[in-house]
């Protein structure tokens, strides 16, 4: 499998500036809440935890990987890009919106991170969600999009992505990590339907939203520039009585 693969779904390949000022920060103390079972999340393989600023040297070791970011919103990063994100955009509640970061690990090694965010619904800034992560995909990153879904706290809706370490690709990863963050969304956040954005050329991440049960809804053609092509988008959700009964 290509460096690419079960490398991301979801959000926002052309999202506008930030603004003058950033958003007030209302991130309660035990944010991001933890599962019943307290934190990690744990899978067949995996454990999943809230980002820290040490595993900046992980995650820029498959972030930093050109071909990873064929499909998402942001160029390879270097070890202070993971840092500053960390510190400033990552696992936050501000007045427009929120997100929850986890690291991956496999055998004690993070091999990759998933994300769920979501606007405030008076935002009417939506292109300008904090970027919490890893995702790539829709005009405007966050529902601004003729026809695109919408993902905010008012509607119970949010938006999910995932980057996988290619070294570790094809082995299911990305679907055992994007599961548990789905199952984490719907009960400890109380989500009630989440999307994801895949470029319309990302096979494996398509095939990780069809294995994770979730419904194409829309497919839009040549909807953005993106890194030198005009991109096809095609949008996946799932509600949480459709995860229930999968």
């Amino acid at each position: 499998m290509s460096a690419s693969s079960e490398a991301v779904a979801a959000t926002d390949r052309d999202a506008k500036p930030a603004p003058d000022a950033a958003p007030a920060d209302r991130t309660p103390s035990d944010w991001p809440p933890a599962p019943p079972g307290g934190w990690p999340l744990r899978t067949a393989r995996l454990e999943l935890r809230p980002v820290r600023l040490e595993d900046a040297t992980a995650m820029a070791d498959y972030r930093g990987i050109p071909a990873v970011t064929s499909f998402v919103p942001f160029e390879p990063q270097s070890v202070a890009d993971v840092e500053t994100a960390i510190r400033d955009r990552w696992n936050r509640v501000t007045e427009t919106g929120g997100n929850v970061e986890l690291v991956a690990e496999l055998d004690g090694r993070v091999v990759g991170d998933v994300v769920v965010f979501w606007h405030a619904a008076d935002d009417d800034s939506r292109g300008d969600r904090p970027a919490p992560g890893a995702a790539h995909g829709a005009r405007g990153g966050d529902g601004a999009g003729e026809g695109a879904p919408r993902a905010d706290a008012a509607h119970g809706s949010a938006e999910i992505g995932w980057v996988v370490h290619p070294e570790v690709g094809g082995r299911g990863l990305a679907t055992e990590a994007a599961g548990a963050l789905i199952d984490y969304a719907f009960g400890a956040l109380g989500i009630r339907r989440l999307v994801a954005r895949v470029d319309a050329l990302n096979a494996p991440s398509r095939r990780v939203c069809e294995k994770l049960g979730m419904r194409a809804e829309a497919h839009l053609l040549e909807n953005e520039w993106f890194k030198g092509r005009w991109g096809d988008e095609v949008d996946y959700a799932l509600l949480a009585r459709e995860r229930r009964a999968h």
